[in-house]
C-alpha cells in the first residue's frame, strides 16, 4: 500500500484537511480526512476507483472553492463536498510509501497553489 497526500487550508499540526490518493495491491483508492484539534474525522473514503496499472502516471488533484472540496483524477471530479470548517492558507504534501518500504518511486511532477 502507497498514497500520495495533500494537506489544505493547514493551520497546524491539529487542524487540517487531508486529501489522500493511493493503491492497495491492485485498486486505486482515494479518502478525504478533515483533523480538527488533533482529532481525525473521515469525511470519504472509496477503496476502489480502478485498477492501479504500475508505471502509469496519474495526475491528482484537490481544489478546495471557499469550502466545496472537490478532488480529481486528471480532470475527472471523483468527489465533492462542502466543509467550511478549517480556513487555513497552508499547503503541503506526504508521501507514504507503505509499511516495511526500502525505496520510494513516488515522483511529483507539478505542484502549485492557486488562489482567483
Amino acid at each position: 500500500n502507497a498514497s500520495i497526500s495533500f494537506l489544505i487550508n493547514y493551520v497546524d499540526s491539529n487542524n487540517y484537511y487531508l486529501a489522500q490518493f493511493g493503491k492497495n495491491s491492485t485498486n486505486l483508492q482515494y479518502a478525504l480526512f478533515k483533523v480538527v484539534g488533533g482529532t481525525l474525522t473521515t469525511l470519504i473514503n472509496v477503496t476502489n476507483f480502478g485498477t492501479w496499472v504500475s508505471g502509469t502516471e496519474y495526475t491528482f488533484m484537490v481544489k478546495n472553492n471557499n469550502g466545496v472540496i472537490t478532488l480529481y483524477n486528471g480532470t475527472t471530479a471523483l468527489v465533492q463536498i462542502t466543509d467550511t470548517t478549517l480556513a487555513g492558507t497552508k499547503h503541503g504534501i506526504r508521501i507514504y510509501s507503505g509499511s516495511g518500504s526500502t525505496g520510494n518511486t513516488d515522483r511529483f511532477n507539478n505542484f502549485g497553489v492557486y488562489y482567483g
